[in-house]
């Protein structure tokens, strides 16, 4: 009788066992494969992210940001990256550089009434 006992307890363990392990190799694959879903996801975003910084800080630029090294200098020229300006900026800049002009003819037209040399700086005080 112990001798059968201790067989069907030893079949029940090995079952037990096999069940054990089957149901920890199911966790384990549930696990890694949200696992890898949860990296996949992150991969995914962080291209998202890749493309819109590229997007706004590369592709949108009518200037590319560029360095040139000299051969046997430690000097290195470089320019900046530039958008393309908007309707609106491009009339407020026509807009500034107008007024500097009208600014400009302006002096120029108030040197020719007024000599520098007589101002009110250097106008002797009488008496």
């Amino acid at each position: 009788m112990k001798a059968v006992l201790k067989k069907n307890i030893f079949k029940l363990e090995k079952s037990l066992l096999h069940y054990f392990l089957t149901f920890s190799y199911l966790i384990f694959r549930l696990t890694f494969s949200q696992v890898k879903e949860e990296i996949e996801m992150g991969n995914l975003a962080n291209m998202y992210l890749r493309e819109m910084i590229k997007r706004e800080c590369w592709e949108a630029m009518t200037v590319k940001g560029r360095v040139v090294a000299a051969f046997h200098s430690p000097l290195l020229v470089s320019n900046y990256p530039m958008r393309e300006r908007t309707h609106q900026e491009l009339h407020e800049l026509q807009y500034v550089t107008t007024l500097r002009h009208i600014e400009k003819e302006e002096d120029e037209v108030s040197k020719t009434i007024v000599p520098d040399n007589l101002s009110a700086r250097t106008t002797p005080l009488p008496g």
